[in-house]
């Protein structure tokens, strides 16, 4: 294969040019304003040899002998292909488009018009995100694409997210979807649920998307059927994200510079008591318990008079600043294409010292070695420095902390030093303050990336290419955490932990691609082999017992405590295979399948086919069509399976681990059990759609139906502790998602100089356990799976209220009768954490050099439970602050209160239940854009535009939580949130420069 390989590669680059060349020129215009059109894309059919036209929309191509059709696109026109002929000057009109059917999309290894697209992709455009840019690029998908879910797992800097593509398809395997560059995987390490690296202090670790800049983004696909995604194969289980970035044109320089910088706040808090509201109920807790005579004895009462107020998540939290600016320049001639861009940002978060610099550049360059061979480069070295906090499930979190500590003790010392006492109170459950966590945890993680790809395009004849890509993608994290002896976890004498943390990708791809028209038949053919091999490096050190806090160095520490390194790898090989034909322009046929193997499985299982097969027919171009008042239609359905690998390197291996040792003597023990039957987890999935243009095209959309069968579920199966394992991966279960997914756009108005263009998605999912081992529940905390029901429903003891006569909590019984006694033996199903609909609505306006963009988006009918609330919310049963809601507790005078009387230190309603499980509905203002264009009178031969932006800046929900859009790590748990931080508001002013 090797041999083949370079023998082929010597071959392509020593091609002659030999054929006799030819020029043809020409002038491209709007064929209603009769206009020159700058910056069509003219390309000679069968290559890519092509130009654009300059800014009199003039273009030359150079024609070598045996190509004879010049294809001209430009967006918002339709795309058209004239025969040259004998021709040497072509003029050509361009007729406008609303219904772009035929943009080109980017599907796996290669691209299609949108008009020959039989599987279901989603398409976010560089002028679909506008201004938008935000700290990762997942995020722009969110509310965009239907049938995606997104959520952030927290609103501090480089949080990871939660992607789900058409519901979650596994229970122990990642439902993170692939990631693809300009065709490179990238590295996104997978947990249950989502990708994150790095320490998870209470959270998810960061986002490893993080380096990737937003700025280079020319278009995203998501491929979410398996018509779409069968190409890849295993890595295509969970959908797959293809980026495509900026690139140069040719005959054409474009300068651009865009800057911009506002303000960072949190969009909600926690509304907590203050020191008098908090001395009132503790007191009155105490006297609940213990009674009105015994209460002053036990040392515990408060004073009730100079009562100090601190707010708490006032001291951690600030007004944030972000600054970012970004430069490119994009250009070329009819053999060279070249982009070349860099961003700086930096940004300050809402909590205090959390903030973040990425510093990232981007260089592409495509050149023609000749008519035929063309060779390009693609480089984008990228750094991200982020200075952590802890963000939810910790006391050093500083949210958390700030929520739970007493509100009746001063920040600061008269001189100006930390009070790490807790007086008046006489009980403290942690050492340390909000304070001293903030001011004492110091956590740097810098992310490096460089993400660089070779590529060789070979036209061997008339209409078959040779394409070949070599990428690498290096990744590496390093941390540095230090712990003063003055926070929570770093009493006594300090400590500091430090890890390192490095990815190797390698990549591979080589297609080789026929296409061809004859007569009524177009059809294209490709067929490739893809090889993948990811190394992984990782040590950590951690140490204790530091003379001073200013030492931060590991080598300063007194006692090396633990150390941890270790190595690993996995590969992947792929063949693939796709087949595209059309008749007429109308009925439309693709088959594709991919033969993967894997190294993560035994040998016997490592190979899996994944076929996909889909079909489409463009009902409005039959000649009977013509009578009715619809303008366009077109009917699609696909059939196809993909598989899921994304287990960890080595679970079907019985494993032996060293580093252990008994009285001293070093050794190893067996740290995992063999399963050579274990094999891929697949997905089947069948969809089905209708396209569609009606009056005039004033609306345009599609609807479509989807069921997504995932079976061989990777299952960490609980096993007997005789066994000396807890847990045994193994192939069993089932799970079902199937859904309705809505898109529709509308030229609302569109007169003179006023235009306002609706545009929106919404998407359902059901998903459904259908086989478990024998069937079992199977039982985590608050969530349950259970065959017949939804992944991880809620599974709780139903809360009744307050006794009006004694204030006791009461519950309701398995069979709805009121009790007050709490057992677990009375948990039923009462919720689910999947929304009913979700999606989201952006609305465009452009009145003569005004634009206004508004985005709204939206999740309706999920549950969202808030292990907080038994803290906040506990009538006392704790040693913390309550929230105001507690304000209103039961008491002889006021019998009708919504809460149960507190009661110091006992459980009185504060015992997980329903009474935490709320509706986490929600649609938010995401997005509000305007922007004005500056006379070219004032600016000249500069194009500039002003715009400010706000984001979050309106919720309407009902959750009582910090923030609706949460989400926690995994599958099952993913809606069971503790104290996770809210979305960040912002609002910057910018101007944006080209030339």
């Amino acid at each position: 294969m090797k041999k083949a390989f370079f023998f082929l590669l010597v071959v392509m680059l020593a091609v002659p040019v030999m054929a006799q060349v030819r020029t043809v020129t020409g002038l491209v215009t709007d064929s209603e304003t009769g206009e020159p059109l700058p910056g069509v894309s003219v390309v000679l059919v069968g290559t890519t040899v092509g130009a654009a036209t300059d800014t009199e929309g003039r273009y030359n191509v150079r024609v070598p002998a045996g190509y004879n059709t010049l294809q001209y696109s430009f967006v918002g026109y339709a795309t058209q292909r004239v025969a040259i002929d004998d021709r040497t000057e072509i003029n050509i009109q361009l007729v406008t488009d609303i219904l772009q059917l035929d943009d080109i999309v980017v599907v796996g290894y290669g691209t299609l018009p949108r008009r020959q697209i039989t599987s279901s992709i989603a398409q976010i455009r560089r002028e679909d995100i506008g201004e938008f840019r935000p700290v990762t690029v997942d995020q722009i998908l969110q509310g965009r694409a239907a049938g995606v879910q997104f959520t952030s797992t927290s609103g501090v800097l480089g949080a990871p997210s939660h992607i789900r593509i058409r519901g979650a398809a596994s229970i122990s395997a990642s439902t993170a979807p692939l990631v693809v560059i300009d065709g490179v995987p990238v590295t996104n390490p997978p947990t249950a649920g989502s990708a994150s690296v790095g320490l998870g202090l209470g959270g998810g670790g960061m986002n490893p998307l993080l380096n990737i800049d937003p700025n280079d983004i020319e278009s995203i696909e998501v491929l979410k059927d398996a018509s779409a995604a069968a190409i890849y194969g295993s890595r295509g289980s969970n959908g797959v994200i293809v980026i495509t970035t900026r690139q140069g044109r040719p005959d054409e320089q474009i300068v651009n510079i865009r800057t911009y910088a506002g303000t960072v706040d949190a969009t909600n808090r926690y509304d907590m008591m203050n020191g008098e509201e908090f001395t009132r109920i503790w007191n009155d807790a105490g006297i609940n318990r213990f009674g009105a005579e015994v209460w002053p004895a036990t040392g515990l009462a408060l004073p009730t008079e100079d009562i100090v107020n601190t707010d708490w998540h006032d001291v951690v939290s600030q007004t944030g600043f972000l600054t970012e600016t970004s430069a490119s320049v994009t250009g070329g001639t009819a053999r060279t294409r070249y982009y070349v861009g860099g961003t700086y940002r930096s940004e300050e978060g809402f909590v205090r010292r959390n903030h973040l610099q990425r510093y990232s550049g981007r260089i592409r360059v495509d050149h023609a070695l000749s008519d035929r061979v063309r060779i390009g480069l693609n480089a984008s070295p990228s750094r991200t420095d982020n200075f952590r906090v802890y963000t939810e499930n910790a006391v050093a979190a500083p949210f958390t902390f700030a929520a739970l500590y007493y509100p009746n003790v001063p920040t600061r010392h008269e001189d100006g030093s930390l009070n790490l006492g807790v007086a008046p109170n006489a009980i403290q459950a942690f050492f340390g303050t909000p304070l001293s966590n903030v001011e004492g945890n110091d956590v740097e993680s810098s992310l490096t990336q460089v993400l660089a790809s070779g590529t060789v395009e070979w036209n061997v004849m008339r209409n078959l290419v040779f394409n070949t890509e070599f990428s690498v993608d290096l990744w590496q994290m390093a941390e540095n955490f230090k712990r003063a002896s003055y926070t929570t976890d770093g009493f006594p004498a300090g400590n500091a932990y430090a890890r390192n943390d490095q990815f190797v990708n390698w990549n591979l791809n080589s297609t080789l691609t026929y296409s061809d028209i004859i007569d009524d038949h177009r059809y294209t053919v490709v067929g490739g082999i893809t090889a993948l091999r990811s190394e992984r490096r990782f040590f950590d050190i951690f140490a204790r017992g530091f003379p001073t806090d200013l030492l931060k160095n590991l080598a300063s520490a007194a006692e090396p405590v633990s150390f941890t390194g270790t190595g690993t790898r996995f590969t992947f090989m792929g063949y693939l295979a796709r087949a595209t034909y059309s008749y007429k322009d109308r009925y439309l046929v693709t088959l594709a399948g991919r033969l993967d193997g894997s190294s993560r499985f035994g040998r016997e299982h490592r190979f899996g086919f994944f076929p996909a097969a889909s079909a489409g027919w463009i009902v409005s171009d039959e000649a009977w069509f013509a009578r009715l008042p619809v303008d366009f239609l077109k009917l699609r359905a696909s059939f196809g399976q993909t598989g899921n690998a994304e287990i960890g390197n080595f679970p079907a291996l019985g494993l032996v681990g060293f580093g252990f040792d008994y009285a001293g003597v070093p050794g190893g023990r067996i740290t995992q059990l063999e399963n050579p039957d274990l094999r891929w987890e697949k997905t089947t999935q069948f969809d089905g759609a209708v396209e569609f243009g009606i009056f005039r095209n004033f609306f345009r959309g599609s609807i479509g139906y989807y069921v997504k069968n995932t079976t061989d579920l990777l299952l960490n199966v609980p096993v007997s502790r005789v066994t000396g394992f807890t847990i045994f991966t193994q192939n069993i279960g089932e799970v079902q998602n199937r859904g309705w997914e809505l898109e529709l756009t509308a030229n609302l108005f569109h007169r003179g100089d006023f235009k306002w263009t609706l545009s929106g998605n919404v998407s359902t999912v059901e998903n459904e356990v259908t086989k478990l081992v024998e069937d079992e529940d199977m039982i985590f905390a608050r969530n349950i799976v259970r065959v017949g029901e939804p992944l991880g429903a809620f599974y709780l003891v139903r809360y009744h209220g307050v006794n009006p006569e004694n204030g006791n909590a009461m519950w309701l019984d398995l069979d709805g009768n009121p009790t007050e006694t709490y057992s677990l033996a009375n948990r039923v199903i009462a919720g689910h954490p999947f929304p009913d609909y979700f999606g989201g609505l952006n609305n465009s306006f452009a009145y003569g050099p005004v634009d206004l963009t508004v985005f709204f988006q939206f999740s309706l009918g999920n549950d969202v439970y808030r292990s907080d609330g038994p803290f906040t919310d506990s009538n006392l049963n704790s040693l913390f602050n309550q929230s105001t809601r507690q304000n209103d507790y039961w008491s002889p005078d006021n019998p009708d209160a919504a809460n149960p009387q507190p009661r110091l230190l006992i459980p009185n309603g504060s015992q997980h239940s329903t009474r935490y499980l709320e509706d986490g509905s929600y649609i938010r203002l995401k997005q509000v854009t305007l922007g004005y264009v500056l006379p070219r009178s004032f600016t000249r031969d500069i194009h500039a535009r002003i715009f400010v932006q706000g984001t979050n800046l309106m919720t309407i929900t009902d959750y009582l939580g910090m923030d609706p859009e949460v989400s926690s790590v995994g599958n099952i748990q993913a809606s069971d949130v503790f104290f996770q931080l809210p979305q960040p508001r912002t609002l910057v002013f910018g101007v944006d420069l080209t030339f």
